[in-house]
C-alpha cells in the first residue's frame, strides 16, 4: 500500500515572467537549483528557482524552440527548434553554443544519453538521430515513422529509445543496433509525449484523446490506462522515486497519479492556459510547469519523498505494473510486428474522492 500523503499539498512557491510566447518546454538542472525553459518565442531562459530570478537568457535559435533536456552532469543543455538547428548550450555569462544541423523539417524533440556521452533528436522529417556529444558529430538515424515526430526519450536504464509520432506510433528501439524491438499502434489518438519510468521497464505515453497509457516494453502490453484529463495530453514526467507521475494538459490541469494506488491523487491549476511542459527536480522536491500563457509556475511538491523504491518497495510497483525485473531476455527478440495494443477497456477513470483541486 502506498504511505498516506503529507498534511501538507503541493503548493506554488515561484511565479516567473520572462516569455513571450507560449512554453514549450521545461527541464531543471541535475546539479544546481536552476532550469531551463524554452518558448515559442525562439528565446532560451535559465531560472534560478530558489531566488526568483532569471540567471542567463540567451538568443540563437531563429524560430520557435520545441524541446530542452540537460545532460546528467550539469555542464551543457540542449535545445531544437523549427530552424532545424540543435544547440548545445553552456549555462554561463558567455553563453556560448554550438549548433548541429542534421534535419531538413522543425526539429521536435532532444534528450540525452544516462552516460552523457550521446543525445537524441527527432523532427518532422520522421527522423531519429543519434549524435555524438564529445564528437560533435552525427552517429546513426532511426528510421521507421511515417509522419511527424512529437517526442523521442532515452530510457534511465538499457541502451533504447523510446519514441512517437503523428503516424499514431509509439516505437522501441535499440540504441546499438538501430533496428526498432517494437510498435504500439494506436488506434485513436495521437501520442504527444513519452516518458520513461526511472526503475521499471515501463514507458507512459500522452495522448490527444486525453487519455495516459503505460506499456510494459518486455511484455509488449498495454498495462495502465487514466483518462481523467478534459483535453490532450502534453507532458508526462515521473517523479524520481518511481511513486507518482505528473501530468499536464490543453485542459489546463495538472494531475499526480499515486502508481502504487493506481489513481490520480491532485488535480492542480494555476490558472494560466493550457499545460505545455511539466517537469519534476532531479531529488523531487519540486516540479514546474509551463503554460501557454508563457508562465512558468514552481511548484513544492510535498509528496512522500523517500530515496528512489528498493526492495519491498519497488517489488510493489513492479507487481502492480506487472513487471518481473530478473528477466532480460526479451533484449534478445527480433522486432515484433506491428499490432494493435487498444486492447483495455476504454471506460473513462474517475477521479477518486482524493482527487483535490487547486
Amino acid at each position: 500500500m502506498a504511505e498516506a500523503l503529507k498534511d501538507q499539498d503541493p503548493e506554488i512557491i515561484k511565479h516567473f515572467k520572462g516569455h513571450k510566447g507560449p512554453i514549450t518546454g521545461v527541464a531543471f538542472s541535475p546539479k544546481e537549483p536552476q532550469l531551463v525553459t524554452v518558448s515559442e518565442d525562439s528565446d532560451v531562459i535559465v531560472w534560478n528557482y530558489r531566488q526568483q530570478e532569471k540567471v542567463f537568457k540567451f538568443s540563437g535559435h531563429t524560430a520557435e524552440v520545441h524541446d530542452v533536456a540537460w545532460d546528467p552532469s550539469g555542464s551543457v543543455f540542449a535545445t531544437v527548434s523549427s530552424d532545424q538547428m540543435i544547440r548545445l548550450w553552456t549555462p554561463k555569462i558567455c553563453g556560448k553554443t554550438r549548433s548541429l544541423h542534421g534535419h531538413t523539417a522543425h526539429v521536435r524533440t532532444v534528450d540525452f544519453h544516462r552516460s552523457g556521452r550521446t543525445f537524441v533528436s527527432g523532427a518532422d522529417d520522421k527522423c531519429l538521430k543519434l549524435w555524438s556529444k564529445k564528437e560533435f558529430n552525427f552517429l546513426r538515424s532511426f528510421t521507421g515513422h511515417t509522419n511527424w515526430l512529437r517526442c523521442a526519450r532515452m530510457a534511465p536504464y538499457d541502451d533504447l529509445i523510446g519514441s512517437c509520432g503523428d503516424d499514431k506510433m509509439v516505437k522501441i528501439w535499440d540504441m546499438e543496433s538501430g533496428k526498432c524491438i517494437h510498435t504500439f499502434l494506436q488506434n485513436s489518438g495521437i501520442p504527444r509525449t513519452l516518458a520513461w519510468h526511472p526503475d521499471t521497464h515501463t514507458v507512459a505515453v500522452g495522448l490527444s484523446t486525453r487519455t495516459v497509457k503505460l506499456f510494459d516494453v518486455r511484455s509488449q502490453e498495454l498495462i495502465q490506462y487514466y483518462k481523467t484529463h478534459a483535453e490532450a495530453v502534453n507532458s508526462v514526467a515521473f517523479h524520481p522515486n518511481g511513486k507518482y507521475m505528473l501530468t499536464g494538459s490543453d485542459d489546463g490541469t495538472m494531475k499526480v497519479c499515486d502508481l502504487l494506488e493506481g489513481r490520480y491523487i491532485y488535480t492542480l491549476t494555476s490558472g494560466s492556459g493550457s499545460i505545455k511542459a511539466v517537469a519534476f527536480s532531479t531529488d523531487g522536491d519540486f516540479f514546474a510547469s509551463g503554460s501557454s500563457n508563457a508562465d512558468l509556475h514552481v511548484w513544492k511538491a510535498n509528496l512522500p519523498n523517500e530515496e528512489p523504491l528498493e526492495g519491498s518497495s519497488i517489488e510493489e510497483v513492479k507487481k502492480f505494473l506487472k513487471q518481473d525485473s530478473t528477466d532480460d531476455s526479451w533484449l534478445r527478440r527480433s522486432p515484433t510486428p506491428l499490432k494493435n495494443q487498444e486492447s483495455l477497456d476504454d471506460k473513462e477513470n474517475q477521479d477518486s474522492q482524493f482527487d483535490r483541486t487547486f
